[in-house]
């Protein structure tokens, strides 16, 4: 099955050409300047290792690399820097506020994965962005290998 990538509202970029086959199957290596699932300024993509190959999507901050901080995780939860990020008002992106709690007053959503809260509705919706980003770039990812990642 072939997916219209600008019928499902996602921006073609440079950033969607297929990947170096000689680089990991995600296109992102190590050492690249990533967007991550969750900082909000890019970072170092310093790989995975045994913490964040079972980590269940946690994002491990391992220090300071020669860009800044360098991040641990698997390369599904980063896409390279220059990605372009969804629009604010994408409404794949659901900010609801509620109840003031420990975690935040903004709940953020995206369809099938899990809420995070947030202290406020401008971080609530900046992550909603980045995380989009990268789930649309690994979807042009698959798109570009012929893979429909079922």
């Amino acid at each position: 099955m072939q997916l219209d990538m600008a019928a499902l509202g996602v921006a073609v970029d440079a950033a969607m050409t297929p990947a170096d086959p000689d680089t990991p199957s995600s296109g992102i290596e190590v050492g690249a300047l990533v967007l991550s699932w969750d900082l909000e300024r890019p970072v170092e993509y310093g790989g995975v290792d045994e913490h964040a190959a079972t980590s269940n999507g946690l994002v491990y901050v391992v220090g300071r690399g020669k860009g800044g901080m360098t991040v641990l995780c698997q390369p599904e939860m980063v896409a390279p820097a220059n990605t372009t990020l969804a629009h604010p008002k994408d409404p794949r992106i659901q900010v609801d506020k509620t109840a003031p709690s420990f975690h935040g007053t903004w709940r953020m959503g995206l369809p099938g994965r899990r809420a995070t809260w947030h202290k406020t509705r401008r971080e609530a919706v900046a992550a909603g962005q980045r995380r989009l980003a990268i789930i649309d770039w690994h979807a042009r990812q698959r798109h570009a290998a012929g893979d429909s990642g079922a």
